[in-house]
């Protein structure tokens, strides 16, 4: 998986349904640690971007949930 692909959406399913809802900012981090670029704040926005417009897609696929918006970040949940 490269860095500027996000995870495939099995992983992502898997990852929420494991650990429940989480927002943006909490993927764009574990994302980032599973890279070992967790202290990259840039990056680390370019990646959040990036899962946004992934998990998104999975929404209107019927693949996820889209939550409200806690502090500005989408929360996203497993179907």
């Amino acid at each position: 998986m490269g860095l500027t692909h996000p995870p495939q959406h099995g992983r992502r399913s898997a990852a929420l349904a494991e650990r429940g809802p989480l927002d943006t900012r909490e993927l764009s981090h574990r994302v980032m640690a599973a890279k070992g670029f967790a202290s990259d704040n840039d990056l680390r926005k370019t990646s959040a971007f990036k899962i946004v417009q992934a998990l998104t897609m999975q929404v209107k696929r019927g693949g996820l949930l889209a939550g409200e918006k806690r502090k500005g970040a989408r929360e996203w949940r497993a179907t």
